[in-house]
């Protein structure tokens, strides 16, 4: 009886012993993760950030922090729906985002032949669909009450240039893979800023040579002329116009050096893009109400209109999209 009761108080323990090993795991997957991604980052960004000192110690946090972000963002994908073009007809929301059924065949057919041999062929695919959206002025006949207005001004939504993004056969892998993306979009605008900074600063230091070789070109040329005669005021005078030209360079030369010019600058380029991620990539829900014509109605609830329900992510000023996670069936 006592070795039953000893057996059974280690129990507890064991199962405490447990616990503490798969945090431990858990923790130091989650480390290799972080460590990672900003390797991943780096290589987008800037190779240089790498000979800045302590570049992990000071990055870290801040990965971390955009890791949760892209996370989060992901997670407010709406979906997934299905994806057939058997379905076109009964789904409004099909009927919706594209024009036909063949448009959605040829929607399935843009994934990348080296992503459809990763994908099992007997298995569902899981990814996010993304589009385009524009919005036009028609005109028809609109009701209000009992009445019936001719060449009422309409708002006719239209979806275009459809793509589908992160194939996989599991959810979570596809959300895994969303979420690198994310974080591929902010290194890369790190880059851009740390490019053009390059950019602007080595066209300041093109100008600054031109404008020597001017300077001594034209003080050659007085001096060779010294001896017949004085330099004449057009010439003092563009000697001058050039000088101050050098040094408001030269200034500007030291004040952009201030923001790029050695690895730990880059680095702080890459921390304050994750940062402050919003700035870079967002996710906002669009909910439209769209009749069959796909007509913008302001009230919901009425007949023959449905609610579509989308995210809409920005990517700076440059990029505006519509996406839904799809479910799609076996591919042939």
């Amino acid at each position: 009886m006592m070795k039953t009761a000893r057996s059974t108080s280690r129990i507890p323990v064991l199962s405490w012993v447990e616990d503490q090993f798969k945090t431990l795991r858990l923790k130091q997957t989650h480390r290799v993760a972080v460590h990672q991604a900003l390797e991943a980052a780096i290589d987008i960004a800037d190779s240089k950030i790498r000979l800045a000192p302590q570049y992990k110690k000071t990055a870290l946090p801040v990965i971390e922090q955009a890791m949760e972000y892209s996370s989060r963002l992901v997670a407010a994908l709406p979906g997934p729906i299905c994806l057939n073009s058997r379905n076109y007809h009964t789904d409004p929301f099909l009927r919706a985002i594209f024009r036909s059924p063949d448009h959605i065949q040829e929607t399935l057919q843009r994934i990348p032949a080296g992503e459809k041999k990763q994908l099992h062929k007997n298995a569902d695919i899981i990814a996010l669909l993304t589009m385009s959206r524009e919005t036009k002025t028609t005109f028809g006949h609109e009701r209000h009450g009992e009445m019936i207005l001719r060449d009422a001004a309409m708002q006719t939504i239209n979806f275009y240039d459809h793509l589908l993004v992160a194939p996989s056969n599991r959810l979570e892998t596809t959300l895994a893979l969303l979420e690198e993306k994310v974080l591929e979009i902010l290194a890369a605008t790190a880059m851009e800023t740390i490019n053009s900074l390059r950019e602007e600063l080595a066209e300041l230091r093109e100008r600054k040579a031109h404008l020597d070789s001017m300077k001594r070109m034209l003080k050659g040329k007085n001096r060779a002329f010294g001896n017949l005669a004085p330099p004449s005021y057009e010439a003092r005078k563009k000697i001058e116009d050039i000088k101050k030209l050098l040094a408001q360079t030269a200034h500007a030369i030291e004040e952009k050096k201030k923001h790029i010019g050695i690895p730990e600058k880059s680095l702080q380029h890459l921390i304050d893009t994750f940062k402050n991620p919003t700035k870079a990539i967002s996710i906002e829900k669009l909910s439209l109400n769209l009749n069959w014509m796909n007509v913008l109605m302001e009230k919901k609830g009425q007949q023959d209109v449905n609610t579509i329900a989308l995210a809409e992510f920005a990517a700076g000023d440059e990029l505006k999209r519509q996406g839904i996670l799809v479910t799609i069936g076996p591919l042939s």
